[in-house]
């Protein structure tokens, strides 16, 4: 029985009225009211945000759907404050290898003397060049390494068991160093390598991230040999993107010459020429007796045809592309293979019952889906580079990393030609100190820029370049700034031809120095 108040208002008076005559009384009361409410939403904001930012087991960081009994102020305070955060830790990346999550294999493939190490360092530069990092592991470095220097040629014949089986372990210990390497960050190796034996996940931790190559330089020369390097990378995780890159050379006279480059390499170190060159080419033709090249036939089975499924009642039909009959109305209509009953899901009777349906339907009310597709370690990928660059052969090389080494790979030739490299003069910011800018020639610039084209045109005039076949005038080849316009100005008015082909290329430009650019 609590008792009740009445407000009894006066004649021909209203709320505003009596409010203005009892204010006094009032106002005492309706502050304590006050006071009390705020401190009360402060305590209870207080704690409902404690109990919302403490840690989780499984997230480390509150959801906003945590914070729905949080009052108005305090869900956008917290909001605000979380995408603050978020914004703070954002990553901008101008480099698309720091970003692009790729780990490539490339594994070299042919005879000796066919060009392989070349082939494998310009690979390691040109990708170094462009962000991606890179790294030549050299089985034969390594046997030379492990004391086998100067190993003849009775040491690489394949009836040699012994010789066989150490050349085989120098290879793939070779390979489990590239795959370790390509794992881990080099400063944090031997760290990631223990963590690796006890947690897988707090090694992952320390694993690269963005694209990273190693170029495993061998002869791997058999199909077995390749077959164990492919079974080795298909059990490596994260995946690798393996590619074999096989040099094929029947040039005499290139074959000669780099005959004789080997002839002087360690292995014959303090060794007669002619009996250095007579025990390679007895390497040669031990090698030659297994060499098996690359085919198709390596790879995985293909299927000639592709297989679909279709639904009827509660069993599944597999039917192919050439099981397919034209229907009266111009479609075709699956003819069908032998009916299987579908397994049931999670205790269901059929796939039917578990609300989700198993293949699209289509426009003649039966459901077709090409199978899965197969596994990525079963793919054969291959690049055949055939004399030095004068054909290309190339199967499923496809990724980013593998787009810049067909490029690479497209451009190499042995032809000879003849490159000059001509640095611009001094500019006005170079004389006052300041980084980078563009800004025009100074006179100590203006006069570099006459000697530099007098030389290139008296170089073009020269007998020597006419004696090489490389007679004729250069193409000119410069950036767009200011110092790169001014010094082809001179070349093309003071010295002939006037008609000179210029290609103008902002790649050609300095480096850019950043934020501290004009500093």
């Amino acid at each position: 029985n609590l008792p009740s108040i009445h407000i009894m208002w006066p004649r021909g008076g209203g709320p505003l009225r009596w409010l203005r005559a009892h204010s006094r009384q009032l106002l005492p009361a309706v502050a304590v009211i006050c006071l009390v409410a705020s401190a009360w939403n402060r305590w209870r904001w207080r704690l409902t945000t404690r109990q919302a930012m403490r840690p989780r087991q499984r997230s480390r960081r509150p959801s906003f759907e945590s914070l729905r009994h949080l009052p108005r102020e305090g869900r956008a305070l917290l909001a605000g404050a979380v995408c603050l955060a978020r914004s703070a830790v954002t990553q901008y990346a101008v480099n698309p290898t720091s970003v692009i999550e790729e780990r490539v294999v490339i594994a070299m493939v042919g005879l000796p003397a066919r060009g392989k190490s070349y082939l494998s360092k310009s690979i390691v530069r040109y990708l170094n060049f462009v962000g991606c990092p890179a790294r030549l592991f050299n089985a034969g470095s390594r046997r030379r390494d492990a004391g086998l220097a100067g190993s003849g040629a009775a040491f690489f014949d394949a009836a040699n068991e012994d010789a066989a089986a150490q050349r085989e372990e120098i290879a793939m210990d070779t390979l489990e160093e590239l795959l370790r390497w390509l794992k881990f960050l080099p400063s944090n190796s031997l760290t990631a390598l223990s963590a690796l034996e006890q947690n897988q996940e707090q090694a992952g931790e320390q694993c690269r991230r963005g694209c990273v190559c190693g170029v495993f330089d061998a002869t791997n020369t058999t199909v077995l040999r390749r077959q164990k390097v492919r079974e080795r990378c298909a059990r490596e995780w994260p995946r690798v993107r393996l590619i074999f890159v096989e040099s094929i050379c029947t040039d005499t006279k290139l074959l000669l010459r780099n005959y004789m480059l080997k002839a002087s390499n360690e292995d014959y170190k303090g060794s007669a020429p002619e009996a250095a060159l007579q025990d390679f080419l007895a390497r040669v033709r031990n090698y030659e007796a297994v060499y098996q090249t690359i085919t198709d036939a390596e790879g995985p089975e293909e299927e000639e045809d592709e297989t679909f499924h279709r639904l009827e009642g509660d069993r599944r039909i597999s039917s192919t592309v050439d099981d397919l009959s034209p229907r009266g109305d111009g479609e075709r209509q699956p003819r069908g293979k032998a009916a299987e009953p579908l397994p049931p899901r999670h205790g269901s009777s059929s796939l039917r019952s578990s609300g989700r349906p198993l293949v699209r339907q289509g426009s003649s009310g039966l459901g077709l889906r090409p199978s899965a597709p197969r596994e990525q370690e079963e793919v054969l990928r291959y690049i055949q580079i055939i004399d030095a660059g004068k054909k290309l052969v190339a199967c499923r090389a496809d990724g980013y990393v593998l787009s810049k080494v067909m490029a690479l790979l497209h451009s190499i030739h042995l032809g000879p030609r003849t490159i000059w490299i001509a640095l611009a003069g001094q500019t006005l910011n170079d004389e006052r100190g300041v980084l980078g800018g563009d800004t025009p020639l100074s006179r100590a610039g203006l006069v570099y820029s006459e000697a530099v084209c007098a030389f290139v045109a008296a170089r073009e005039r020269s007998s020597e370049l006419r004696e090489r076949g490389c007679a004729g005038h250069a193409i000119v080849m410069t950036g767009t700034l200011r110092r790169y316009d001014q010094l082809t100005q001179i070349l093309l008015s003071k010295y002939e031809p006037k008609d000179r082909t210029v290609l103008r290329l902002q790649r050609l430009n300095e480096l850019c120095a950043g934020q501290l650019d004009s500093l």
